[in-house]
């Protein structure tokens, strides 16, 4: 079993590599974002900012870490839309639900070969971003920078299951996938500190289980905080898992099952 989980994860991970020119454009539409925030910061570098933790930073640490953690978080999901979409255009979706494995297993796979294509194009930034902005990186920094970047990996899965759910049904999950997408970018604190913005939006922040992880990394970077200092920040992630994988798996067993009586599985 373990080396078909391997095999699907490797298979998926190559088709989308094997798409050259749309992965060159991709990644030089993120370059470029991430050169725009870095010429902003520059002009703007004498301002200092103060996000919700308390501490004073420059802009571009602050975009930056803001970018680096939604690339891996994010970003997954958008590929993760279009490579269902995909296996549902070409027909192959309704093989993969008459499989031996679980289809909430499928997805998760699906999930874990979708960040594989985005660390792979998105590696210069992550290096660009080791380069600009100076972090030491103790032990202490590197494993909970691990553990809080795991858990916010395995709590954002869930929202794959629930755009898998909206792909079975409506055949499309762009939108779902890119409403999550927009919502967590503006109101999660990654481009721009959240006590700028109306009480009403931050309340909605503190709502959104990326400010937390978001907060917690930044924390762990720039104040040197370790696991236990980022405690209730990884309980207030688990908590969400808790509540987002039942509802997920719930939608997608209920979405398999509407699609199966209205006869919709295999039609695009």
């Amino acid at each position: 079993m373990r080396t078909e989980l391997i095999s699907f994860i490797k298979k998926n991970s190559l088709i989308e590599l094997s798409y050259r020119i749309p992965l060159l454009i991709r990644s030089l539409t993120l370059y470029a974002g991430v050169i725009c925030f870095y010429v902003v910061a520059v002009v703007f570098k004498k301002n200092i900012i103060f996000d919700a933790g308390g501490y004073e930073l420059s802009y571009f640490p602050f975009v930056m870490t803001g970018i680096i953690f939604s690339m891996y978080i994010i970003s997954v999901l958008g590929t993760f839309a279009l490579r269902m979409e995909e296996e549902k255009k070409i027909g192959t979706l309704e093989m993969l639900l008459m499989s031996p494995l679980d289809f909430v297993a499928v997805c998760f796979l699906f999930y874990v070969a979708s960040f594989i294509i985005i660390f792979v194009l998105t590696l210069p930034v992550l290096l660009f971003a080791l380069f600009t902005v100076k972090i030491n990186f103790t032990p202490s920094i590197m494993l909970a920078i691990l553990v809080i970047g795991l858990i916010s990996f395995l709590v954002f899965a869930s929202f794959a299951l629930i755009i898998a759910s909206f792909i079975i049904i409506f055949e499309k999950g762009r939108g779902i996938s890119n409403f999550i997408n927009t919502t967590f970018r503006i109101l999660g604190g990654i481009y721009f500190p959240v006590i700028i913005m109306p009480k009403g939006l931050q309340l909605i922040h503190k709502a959104l289980p990326i400010s937390y992880g978001l907060n917690a990394f930044r924390d762990i970077l720039f104040k040197g905080y370790n696991l236990i200092d980022v405690f209730p920040s990884i309980l207030v992630l688990l908590c969400y898992g808790f509540v987002l994988w039942p509802l997920g798996i719930i939608l997608v067993r209920f979405s398999i099952h509407r699609a199966k009586l209205k006869g919709t599985l295999g039609r695009y």
